[in-house]
C-alpha cells in the first residue's frame, strides 16, 4: 500500500515537473521584438520637411510620404480624447491625394527562421481601408507580411503575421483614399519556426477566407521564390497551389486544395 502511494505520488510530482519545464520552454520561444514608444506616449515631434505633410507624430515614428511627387494633403496629430489606452493615440488624416504611409524604422534588424506577429489597435472616423505592412526598409523593399483592414469607428485589435529575411525592417500603415484614422498600443512578438506553413486542414476553405491573405505578390511568400497557382473556373472549380522549396533552411508544405463547399 506504502509503495502504491509512493509511485502515484513520483507519478504526479513528474507530471507537474514535466509542465512546467514545457511551459518555460514555450515561455522561452516567444520573445517581444522592440518597437520604440508602442503607445504613443510622451512628447511629438512637429513635421517640417514638406509643406503638404504638417501636424506632429509621436516620437519614433514619423512619416514616409514626402517622396511622393504627387503631393498628398495629410495631417498629423496628437489626441488625447479617445485614445485606447494611455495618455495619447496618433490621429492620421489623409485630406487628399491618393496615399498616406505612417511608418517606424526599426533599431534592430529582422531575423529570418522566425514568425513575428504584429498587433495594434485601430480605428477610424468613417468606414474605410488601410493595409498595414512590415517590409524591408532598404531596397529592393521586399515585403513580408501585410493586411488589408476595413475599419469601424470603434477601437479594434488586428493581427497578422509571417516570415522574414535577415534584413533591416519597417512597419507601415497606408491609406490610399482620404480619411481620418487613430492608431495605439502597437506589438511584435517573436518565435522560431521550422516549417514555413502547417499542414493543410481536411475541411473545405471558407469562403472569407480568400482574399484576406494573398493580397500581395511578395507576401508573405519569400522574394526569392513565388508559387505556382491555377484556377479553372468551372464546374466544379479546380484550384492548386504549389509551392514546395527550401528557404534560409525552412520548408514549405505544399496545399492542395481537397474540396470547395459553400458557406
Amino acid at each position: 500500500m506504502v509503495v502504491s502511494i509512493w509511485s502515484r505520488a513520483r507519478a504526479v510530482i513528474s507530471g507537474l515537473i514535466f509542465a512546467v519545464s514545457a511551459h518555460h520552454a514555450a515561455a522561452q520561444a516567444v520573445a517581444p521584438f522592440p518597437v520604440a514608444n508602442p503607445g504613443f506616449e510622451g512628447a511629438y515631434a512637429t513635421l517640417s520637411e514638406c509643406a503638404n505633410i504638417t501636424g506632429e507624430v509621436a516620437n519614433n515614428w514619423g512619416d514616409n510620404t514626402c517622396w511622393d511627387t504627387n503631393r498628398p494633403v495629410i495631417k498629423y496629430a496628437r489626441d488625447a480624447v479617445n485614445p485606447h489606452s494611455g495618455a495619447t493615440a496618433q490621429k492620421i488624416t489623409l485630406v487628399s491625394g491618393g496615399r498616406v504611409q505612417f511608418a517606424q524604422f526599426f533599431a534592430q534588424p529582422l531575423q529570418a527562421n522566425k514568425r513575428y506577429t504584429v498587433s495594434f489597435w485601430i480605428r477610424a472616423q468613417s468606414s474605410m481601408f488601410v493595409t498595414v505592412w512590415l517590409r524591408q526598409s532598404s531596397p529592393p523593399y521586399a515585403g513580408y507580411m501585410s493586411k488589408l483592414i476595413k475599419l469601424t469607428a470603434t477601437w479594434t485589435r488586428y493581427d497578422f503575421d509571417g516570415l522574414t529575411d535577415a534584413t533591416d525592417g519597417v512597419l507601415l500603415i497606408v491609406a490610399e483614399k482620404p480619411g481620418t484614422f487613430w492608431v495605439d498600443d502597437v506589438a511584435i512578438q517573436t518565435e522560431p519556426v521550422t516549417t514555413l506553413n502547417p499542414l493543410p486542414p481536411t475541411t473545405s476553405v471558407p469562403r472569407s477566407y480568400f482574399g484576406m491573405h494573398f493580397n500581395r505578390l511578395d507576401t508573405p511568400w519569400p522574394r526569392s521564390v513565388r508559387p505556382s497557382v491555377r484556377c479553372e473556373f468551372g464546374t466544379p472549380v479546380k484550384i492548386e497551389i504549389r509551392a514546395a522549396w527550401v528557404h534560409n533552411g525552412l520548408r514549405s508544405t505544399p496545399s492542395p486544395v481537397r474540396s470547395i463547399g459553400q458557406g
